[in-house]
C-alpha cells in the first residue's frame, strides 16, 4: 500500500491502527478520506437555520456516500484484504445511513439510525465535516461514540467602523469541521434536550449551533434571549463529552436531572446565555477539565451572559474540576442545596475540588449557599475578579445591564455550614465592585497564600474581607495593590457572630487596618505593613 504524503491538517492524518481517519486513507477501508475533509465550512447561518448555502465554502458538495452498504459495514467487511478487519469493525459513517450534510436537509433520521446500528455491538459513529441540520434531537445509546471532526472556534471578525457584529448569522465561515444545528424546542426551556448521552456512551469533536438565536447584530435591550432545552444532557454513569464546542446553547450541559456518576467533560468551549453546566446528584468521582465559557461571539450575547450562570453545582461528592474558566458572567461557580433523586430532600454540596478554575469580569465569581461537612469545597490556584462585569475596569458598557455595587467578588451566604478553602488564589473587584469577600452562615472559610488586590472601589468603607458568622482564617497572605485603590483601606472587618477567627503572618501593605467586634476567640498577630 502506498504510504499517504501527510497535509497540513496534522492530528487529521493519524495512522495510528485503529483511528477512524487512518482507516479512512486505506482503500476499501470502511469509509474513504474524502468524507473526512470534504463537507462546507460552518457559512451563512440564517435566521431560519435553513440559509447555508451562501459563500464559495458553501458551493463544496458533501461528499458522497460510500458505494459498500450500511450491513456491509456493520459485519465490519473490508474490501481490502490486507486492512486490519478488527480496526475497522466498529466504525460506521452517518453518510452510509443517508446523512446530507449540507445544512438544509433534515439530517435527524439517518443519524440517529447509525447510532441505533452501532447499539447492538458497541461502536463509534462517524459525522465527517459538514453543516448537519437537526430538526428533532438525538440520543446516543449505551456503549456508543458520536464523534465528529474537531476544530477550535475563534472570535469572529467585526467590521471597521460600522459599529455592529459580524458573526455566525452573517455568512462568516467559522469553523471547518463537524457542526450539528439545533432548531428544535425554541422558547421551552423544559424540553427534550438536543442529545442525550447515555451512559457509558461519549460526545467528540463537534460544535452546536442555535441557528435561531437572538441575531449578532441585535444591540436592543428590549430583546430577551430565547429559551431552549439543554443542549447535552447526561443520562448515566460514565458518559463522556470531549471537544465540543457550544456557541450559543441557552443551556449547555446537564449533569443533575439524572445521576451521572463519573463523568468526563474535557476541553469543552462556548457562550451558554443561561447556564453552562449543572452538576447533582453525582456519587462518584465525576471529572470537569478544560471548560472555557467566555464572550467569543458576537458581543451583543455579553448582556444575556451578565445573567447567566457558568457553573451550577448542586449535591455532589469528590467532584474534580481543573482548569475552568468563565468571563462576564452573573455568577461563575454556584454551590446550591440539590436534590438526590427527583423525590428526594435536597442536601448540600459535597466534596469539590477545584484547582486553576478562574472566574472574572463577572458579578460574583463564587456564590456558596450550602457546603457539606467534612471536605467541603476546595480552590487551588484561582483567579477572581468580580463587582460588575467589564475587563479589568468596568468600562465597557452592556446595553440594558447596569452595575450590582453591592455584590461581592466570593460571597459565603447565610446559609451556609460547610467548609470552605482558598489557597494560592487572588481575588478583587473591579472599580464598582464593593469588598472582595463577604463570609455569612455556621461554617469555616480558610485563606491561605492568597492575595487580596483592588476592594472598595465603590464603597470607600468596604473591607477586602468582612465577616459576619461562622469562622475565618487568614494566613500568609498579601493584601496590596495600587495606592490610589487599597492604602489606608480596611483589610479585614470581624463581626460580633464571628465564633473563631485566625488572622497570623500577613502582608498588609498601606499599614495593618483590622476591625474586630467579634465575641469569639480571636487570634491576631505576626502581621506586617510592609
Amino acid at each position: 500500500m502506498t504510504k499517504e504524503k501527510p497535509d497540513s491538517n496534522g492530528p487529521l492524518n493519524s495512522t495510528e491502527p485503529g483511528h477512524p481517519v487512518a482507516a479512512a486513507s486505506m482503500p476499501g477501508s470502511i469509509f474513504d478520506r474524502r468524507h473526512f475533509l470534504g463537507g462546507a465550512a460552518l457559512a451563512g447561518l440564517g435566521a431560519a437555520g435553513v440559509g447555508l448555502g451562501v459563500g464559495p465554502l458553501a458551493r463544496q458538495q458533501p461528499p458522497q456516500a460510500s458505494a459498500r452498504s450500511p450491513e456491509a459495514i456493520r459485519s465490519g467487511e473490508t474490501a481490502d484484504p490486507q486492512a486490519p478487519n478488527d480496526s475497522h469493525k466498529y466504525y460506521l459513517n452517518v453518510y452510509d445511513f443517508g446523512a446530507r450534510g449540507n445544512g438544509r436537509a433534515d439530517d435527524t433520521a439517518a443519524i440517529q439510525k447509525a447510532l441505533d446500528a452501532a447499539a447492538k455491538k458497541g461502536g463509534i459513529v462517524v459525522a465527517p465535516s459538514g453543516n448537519y441540520l437537526i430538526k428533532s434531537h438525538l440520543t446516543i445509546p449505551k456503549d456508543v461514540t458520536l464523534e465528529g471532526v474537531w476544530r477550535s472556534l475563534d472570535r469572529p471578525p467585526r467590521p471597521t467602523g460600522t459599529g455592529v457584529d459580524i458573526g455566525l448569522a452573517h455568512g462568516i465561515p467559522m469553523v471547518q469541521g463537524t457542526t450539528l444545528l439545533a432548531v428544535e424546542g425554541k422558547g421551552n426551556p423544559t424540553g427534550e434536550p438536543f442529545i442525550t448521552v447515555e451512559g457509558n456512551a461519549t460526545l467528540k469533536g463537534v460544535t452546536i449551533f442555535h441557528p435561531e438565536q437572538v441575531s449578532t447584530s441585535n444591540n436592543d435591550p428590549n430583546v430577551k434571549v430565547i429559551a431552549y432545552p439543554w443542549a447535552i444532557r447526561g443520562k448515566g454513569q460514565d458518559v463522556s463529552v470531549m471537544d465540543v464546542v457550544l456557541v450559543n446553547p441557552y443551556q449547555a450541559v446537564d449533569l443533575g436531572t439524572f445521576p451521572c456518576a463519573r463523568h468526563m467533560i474535557q476541553r469543552v468551549v462556548g457562550q451558554p446565555l443561561r447556564t453552562g453546566i449543572f452538576i447533582n446528584d453525582c456519587g462518584d468521582v465525576g471529572r470537569v477539565e478544560n471548560v472555557h465559557w467566555w464572550g467569543f461571539g458576537p458581543s451583543s450575547y455579553d448582556r444575556f451572559t451578565a445573567e447567566a450562570t457558568a457553573f451550577l453545582i448542586g449535591q455532589t461528592a469528590w467532584q474534580c474540576m481543573f482548569n475552568c474558566f468563565s468571563t462576564g458572567y452573573g455568577v461563575g461557580y454556584h454551590f446550591i442545596r440539590g436534590p438526590k433523586g427527583p423525590a428526594e430532600e435536597a442536601g448540600p454540596t459535597g466534596s469539590v475540588f477545584l484547582t486553576q478554575c478562574h472566574a472574572e469580569a463577572v458579578f460574583t465569581a463564587v456564590r456558596v449557599e450550602d457546603c457539606a461537612q467534612g471536605s467541603g469545597l476546595v480552590f487551588v490556584n484561582g483567579q477572581f475578579t468580580g463587582g460588575v462585569y467589564g475587563p479589568l475596569s468596568g468600562a465597557i458598557a452592556i446595553p440594558g445591564v447596569t452595575g450590582k455595587f453591592d455584590t461581592h467578588t466570593i460571597e459565603i451566604e447565610p446559609t451556609n455550614s460547610g467548609p470552605v478553602k482558598f489557597t494560592n488564589c487572588n481575588a478583587g473587584t473591579t472599580r464598582d465592585g464593593a469588598g472582595a469577600v463577604v463570609v455569612q452562615g455556621t461554617g469555616h472559610v480558610t485563606f491561605n497564600a492568597c492575595t487580596f488586590s483592588q476592594w472598595g472601589m465603590k464603597d470607600q468603607e468596604a473591607p477586602a474581607i468582612k465577616a459576619t458568622g461562622g469562622g475565618l482564617t487568614v494566613l500568609g497572605c498579601e493584601f496590596t495593590h495600587n495606592p490610589a485603590f487599597a492604602y489606608g483601606k480596611t483589610q479585614v472587618e470581624i463581626g460580633p457572630n464571628v465564633k473563631s477567627t485566625i488572622i497570623v503572618g500577613n502582608r498588609m501593605k498601606g499599614g495593618v487596618r483590622i476591625v474586630n467586634r467579634s465575641r469569639g476567640s480571636v487570634q491576631i498577630g505576626l502581621n506586617t505593613d510592609q
